[in-house]
């Protein structure tokens, strides 16, 4: 999810006891409340707060790259594990830590696996039934 165009706004409050959480009830209200500065690109993240709940958030909080140190390791280790590189191979190659590697990896596994439900919401059962039985009967 793109977080950095101007026009942006939250899909759903973060609070998970908020009432607006799920993004299913109409109505829903926040307020723009600044930025904040950091030290990696972009530079100044957007505030908001739900005018529901009062919590206090930001465009980051929606981001594949929340709570990452070094985001611009996520394109390299893509490349490097579909690449069938080992992860302490990689973590030399990166200068990074192989507990970081692995951290990467599981959590791009995991927006892939998201990305993959979307993608499948679409497409009817049978066709996705049969797709499996032929990606199963090639390997």
């Amino acid at each position: 999810m793109e977080t950095r165009r101007p026009g942006w706004h939250p899909p759903h409050c973060p609070n998970p006891t908020c009432k607006h959480h799920n993004g299913l009830a109409v109505g829903w209200r926040y307020k723009r409340r600044g930025f904040f500065l950091r030290r990696i690109r972009p530079y100044r993240i957007q505030r908001f707060t739900c005018l529901s709940c009062g919590r206090n958030f930001s465009s980051q909080t929606f981001s594949t790259t929340y709570w990452q140190k070094r985001p611009e390791l996520d394109a390299k280790i893509l490349l490097m594990t579909v690449g069938c590189m080992a992860n302490r191979q990689i973590a030399r190659a990166l200068r990074a830590a192989p507990s970081t590697i692995d951290r990467h990896i599981a959590r791009l596994g995991r927006h892939c696996m998201v990305l993959h439900m979307k993608l499948l919401e679409g497409v009817p059962t049978n066709v996705r039934s049969l797709r499996s039985v032929a990606a199963f009967g090639t390997t």
